[in-house]
């Protein structure tokens, strides 16, 4: 079981300054744990004494809030199942990919010298001047694309059914399954908190003795009809 490895993968694609690792934090309930999201899948590691070390402290944002929803707490939850990642995997093997672009390296815009904005000048009949500042409409916020490379991507209009409410995109699917082999687990229990007029409040919670993930499903407002919905076979059973 690679904890590290899982913590970090998490947030490998990150591109916020301070999630962009995982961070320390005390809790009310846990007390001191190592917490990875990037607010589509969040882990919360118990075992902060083997890796504390490694990251810095955070105060924000606050971990425990997470776990409370619509006035539940997800911890609470006893709604258990169970789910065998094989059945995850055969399902997203079905997800359609496609090829999309992406910039690799820039250069910083001379125009603008990298502030990504410009000003301009005009003078009327009257020999009157006016100036402003707008957006530079030579480069991209202060960069030029100098260097692209085509990559493999899941298709956005195509989902992952969990159950009733719970759905993700396969990316997000993508993400946790590896984050689920970095710690060994073929089969794993989980909770689900559904709430069917608004789906914002879903969620789908992963439990350990060791660990807790939680992930974000989609909206119902992100289903539109050009969806296509991947049910997976169900392998999953009620604790008796």
């Amino acid at each position: 079981m690679d904890i590290k490895k899982a913590l970090e993968l998490i947030v490998e694609d990150s591109k916020s300054n301070n999630l962009n690792k995982p961070f320390v934090q005390n809790t009310n309930r846990f007390g001191k744990v190592i917490v990875s999201t990037d607010c589509k899948i969040m882990m919360v590691y118990k075992g902060v004494k083997d890796l504390g070390n490694l990251y810095q402290t955070l105060t924000y944002p606050n971990v425990e809030t997470t776990f409370f929803v619509d006035g539940n707490n997800l911890l609470d939850l006893t709604n258990e199942k169970t789910m065998r990642t094989s059945s995850l995997r055969e399902a997203l093997k079905k997800a359609g990919k496609e090829n999309k672009t992406i910039v690799i390296e820039s250069a910083k815009c001379h125009e603008c010298d990298g502030t990504g904005y410009v000003q301009w000048k005009y003078k009327d009949r009257n020999g009157k001047e006016y100036s402003n500042e707008d957006t530079c409409p030579c480069c991209d916020n202060g960069f030029i694309a100098i260097k692209y490379k085509e990559i493999e991507v899941y298709k956005y209009n195509e989902a992952v059914k969990i159950e009733h409410g719970i759905v993700l995109s396969p990316t997000v699917l993508d993400k946790l399954l590896r984050v689920l082999d970095a710690l060994e687990i073929d089969e794993f229990k989980y909770f689900t908190f559904v709430k069917r007029k608004d789906s914002v409040f879903n969620r789908l919670l992963i439990k350990h003795s060791d660990f807790i993930i939680l992930v974000m499903p989609l909206n119902f407002s992100d289903l539109n009809d050009d969806f296509r919905i991947i049910n997976i076979e169900r392998q999953w059973k009620m604790k008796k």
